[in-house]
């Protein structure tokens, strides 16, 4: 056996692919054996060019199994070269999808299930015509065993961008596609792994492996956590995380400290809790500030309420009744930090074990994941950015802001599949075409499009919705300053009447 190529460079010899192989067919049984073990090396390419040489006499009396043995080893480009009868040689290759061949390869009548085998007699002037034309260029219904991955939730019509995708299989390579469906998950790449199938319809995360087959990435994708949703902020919660709590408690100092002064200097604790109202409503005081120590303290008061004032005025109206989320988990890190732990569909459990090594990851059925978050506040699924518009319509639940990775989607395919190059080439032409971008948004279209527009609305600075919890917040605190207004005016009335000293009850 001769191997023949052009590869070059650092690790040539190495990762070295020949292009054309050269070997005996003395027999098709022995064919079989050194073809078989020729694949166990590092050097098989099943797409390479095959020249099978028939050395002994009568060779091409065994032209069907020896072409047909090249087959089942997924070979398209074989020639087997013999000598006839009047000692000439002669090539002979199979078409084993279709009868179609070009000139001068001609036919001859040998009953095959499918395919044709053609002849040429060899001629140093014209045999290197056409000596291998793409065999996969007609397909003429050829079949193409499909496997999807079927979901128990999973409506066949939901399933459009699969079906979209067979039914252009048909039309434009021309071919027949025989479906079989299983569950998510490992049983899906089994059946290309032996053989049973060619690809696998449905797209999925892509995995880099040089050593095994793949179809052009078309789609970029991220993988995210999805968790339980926290609820909105209350009025209360939003003037909690307005001020921090250095702040508060400053804030909080100065009053008492003010609402002391107060007392001490008008010898009355009605009139320092009148006063502490005034300044709380910017109002002013009445205070008489004749010592220089008195007057820099109420200039600094008052500096503090102008600025406190400022900064919350500005941006409570919008603040307040803007729809803000409760805090949960969102970072990778506070997945690592809090410990959550990880549930997974088939296809993201190493991602999610690469990026939490000490998490607590498991795997369950894609439409178990939702039921699993409601029933817990420490968990999240891990899925594909897609799946969530598609499977997680529940309002209970939203997307962790940081993703866990960006990716690649892509079909998988199996090794020594003949009609890679040609359906690779499909992808690549619809994609770049749009249509599969086109499908995919079309499939998710009304829930992604509604989600979008609802993120933008809660992000535009111009989205200030009237929300009668805020303005019922806004009226009870009137109502409890008015009422301690009142408390307070009544008791200056019942001193005066009583004439009570109101400075003893210090």
């Amino acid at each position: 056996m001769l191997g023949f190529g052009d590869d070059s460079g650092k690790n040539a010899s190495f990762n070295f692919k020949p292009k054309i192989i050269i070997l005996e067919g003395d027999s098709p049984e022995q064919l079989e054996s050194d073809l078989s073990s020729f694949k166990e090396t590092q050097w098989w390419n099943y797409m390479a060019h095959y020249f099978i040489l028939g050395i002994n006499q009568n060779q091409c009396e065994n032209i069907v199994a020896i072409l047909t043995t090249a087959w089942k080893m997924n070979i398209i480009k074989s020639i087997y070269i013999c000598l006839n009868t009047e000692n000439m040689p002669e090539l002979y290759t199979l078409n084993p999808i279709t009868n179609y061949a070009l000139t001068p390869w001609e036919r001859i009548e040998i009953p095959l299930v499918k395919g044709a085998i053609y002849r040429q007699l060899f001629d140093a002037n014209v045999s290197c015509q056409n000596l291998h034309y793409d065999k996969t260029k007609v397909l003429n219904g050829f079949k193409i065993t499909g496997v999807i991955a079927k979901f128990s939730n999973k409506k066949a019509k939901d399933m459009n961008v699969v079906n979209q995708m067979a039914l252009n299989f048909k039309k434009i390579l021309n071919v027949s596609i025989a479906l079989k469906l299983k569950p998510p998950g490992d049983l899906v790449i089994q059946t290309i792994a032996d053989g049973t199938a060619d690809m696998v319809l449905n797209y999925g995360f892509m995995y880099w492996n040089p050593e095994r087959q793949f179809l052009f990435p078309y789609l970029w994708t991220q993988v995210m956590a999805v968790r339980k949703f926290n609820g909105y902020l209350s009025t209360l919660e939003k003037i909690d995380n307005l001020w921090s709590v250095p702040i508060r408690v400053l804030a909080l100092l100065i009053f008492s400290i003010f609402f002391l002064v107060m007392v001490y200097e008008n010898r009355d604790i009605s009139s320092a809790m009148l006063e502490l109202i005034r300044l709380l409503t910017y109002v002013s005081i009445k205070t008489t500030r004749e010592k220089l120590s008195f007057r820099i303290f109420f200039s600094m008061m008052m500096m503090f309420m102008v600025i406190s004032n400022g900064v919350f005025q500005g941006a409570i109206s919008s603040f307040l009744t803007k729809p803000q989320h409760a805090k949960g988990v969102d970072t990778v890190d506070e997945l690592r930090d809090l410990n959550y732990t990880l549930y997974t569909i088939p296809g993201t459990v190493e991602r999610a074990k690469e990026e939490c090594p000490d998490n607590e990851v498991i795997e369950v059925p894609l439409e178990v994941c939702p039921e699993l978050l409601l029933k817990s506040s420490r968990a999240v699924c891990v899925t594909f950015r897609e799946f969530f518009y598609e499977f997680y319509g529940n309002s209970s639940l939203t997307l962790m802001k940081q993703p866990l990775k960006s990716t690649y989607f892509n079909h998988k395919c199996r090794d020594d599949w003949p009609l890679h190059q040609r359906v690779n080439d499909y992808f690549v032409q619809t994609f770049e075409a749009g249509l599969i971008n086109y499908w995919l948004t079309e499939k998710i279209r009304l829930t992604m499009q509604k989600h979008r527009a609802n993120e933008m609305g809660l992000l535009s600075p111009n989205y200030k919705p009237v929300q009668l919890k805020a303005l019922d917040f806004v009226f009870k605190l009137l109502a409890i300053g008015l009422c301690l207004a009142t408390v307070v005016f009544l008791l200056e009335v019942l001193a005066k009447e009583c004439k009570i000293d109101l400075w003893l009850l210090r």
